[in-house]
């Protein structure tokens, strides 16, 4: 009786497999995922503007991170017509689980030591919300833009950290 052996694919042939099992995966998520949920461009001066790839690492603190505008200023995001599902906030996080945000008057603090200004209107004349307190995050994060008159964290406080889409990077 012969014995077969078989012998082990070469390291070539098996690279070659996993790339085109990996390129396959990634045409087929793409192909069912939508683009917006994939690449946005951020037209906001509020951040870099530019375009944005979703990426999948940890939220930590300086990530920059979508919010959809109507879960976290509903009020707000009717009144600027900010209702469609793919209208998001693009901003970073300055602030994590156990740090303490206050916001009093016109000041935001972090964790008792960063302070962050806030307007009672926006550049076109309407009332911004505010909140108030000091909240020790749990389960939530709190986001700002790069720029003074970013509308962001200092006027709806903190977000829960579920409602955050993922980490997108600049490209």
């Amino acid at each position: 009786m012969r014995r077969i052996r078989l012998v082990p694919p070469s390291r070539a042939v098996a690279l070659g497999a996993f790339l085109t099992f990996a390129l396959c995966l990634g045409i087929g998520f793409v192909a069912v995922s939508k683009v917006s949920d994939v690449v946005v461009y951020n037209a906001s001066p509020s951040m870099p503007q530019g375009i944005y790839v979703r990426m999948q690492p940890p939220i930590v603190r300086h990530s920059i991170v979508t919010v959809r505008a109507r879960d976290v200023a509903l009020n707000y995001a009717t009144a600027r017509r900010f209702t469609d599902a793919n209208d998001r906030f693009l901003k970073r996080v300055v602030a994590l689980d156990g740090d303490v945000v206050c916001a009093l008057g016109a000041r935001v603090t972090i964790n008792h030591t960063i302070t962050l200004q806030r307007r009672t209107v926006e550049t076109a004349g309407r009332a911004l919300p505010t909140w108030s307190g000091c909240r020790r995050l749990n389960g939530q994060v709190f986001l700002i833009g790069d720029t003074a008159d970013s509308f962001d964290g200092r006027y709806w406080g903190p977000v829960a950290s579920d409602l955050i889409e993922g980490v997108w990077h600049r490209r």
